[in-house]
């Protein structure tokens, strides 16, 4: 918990594994946050602007080199309407995760081949969009010149204290990690581990 700027409440409860029975330590203890990466992913893309490398209301393909968003609607997508799901992209999420962190490609790969359709003018609908969040970590890549790992690790995390904190989960994060559980039939099993091919979007593990 969090107050005026100060934190007045840092605590784990439950159990990182039910073996184990050990709690969580609010310090140690990673955790996987999904979609709150992209408020990280958001900032990154806030410094470039700020900077000055990064124009807001261009057209992102002024950004890419190894792919091109297709034409449509007599409008290009930018990266404000990436920022706020607004970009007209069609939600898939079919073939958004790798049965392990081995097989995770390079975000401008995945999106050469994924990128899904435009199906509406960017700038008028919400409709939330984790490739699209994925594209802006490409282009954090390809205006920087550093990969969204090295980029987000010098200029995001270590600079905010966030030392035991990644975008990828090796088998050190993994041994540092809770478990997470499903039911199956009653009982409380341990629940498959996700690893998302949209890392800008949905990979950051992070501490309390």
């Amino acid at each position: 918990i969090v107050q005026d700027g100060r934190v007045i409440l840092l605590k784990g409860y439950g159990v990182t594994d039910k073996q184990t029975g050990v709690a969580p330590d609010p310090e140690h203890t990673l955790f996987r946050v999904g979609s709150i990466s992209k408020a990280f992913t958001a900032t990154a893309v806030m410094q470039l602007a700020e900077a000055g490398k990064l124009d807001l209301r261009a057209d992102v393909n002024r950004y890419l080199t190894d792919l091109k968003v297709p034409s449509a609607f007599r409008k290009h997508i930018t990266a404000a309407d990436l920022l706020t799901h607004t970009a007209g992209l069609d939600g898939r999420n079919n073939g958004t995760a790798a049965p392990s962190e081995a097989l995770i490609e390079p975000v401008g790969r995945y999106l050469a081949r994924e990128l899904p359709p435009r199906v509406r003018p960017p700038g008028n609908t919400f409709a939330y969009s984790n490739q699209g969040f994925t594209l802006l970590g490409h282009i954090i890549e390809s205006v920087s010149g550093e990969s969204f790992d090295d980029y987000m690790e010098r200029h995001v995390l270590t600079p905010l204290g966030m030392t035991q904190s990644t975008f990828h989960f090796t088998d050190d994060v993994a041994a540092r990690a809770a478990t997470g559980y499903e039911p199956r039939r009653g009982v409380m099993t341990p629940a498959p581990v996700v690893h998302p091919k949209i890392v800008p979007a949905a990979s950051l593990s992070t501490t309390a």
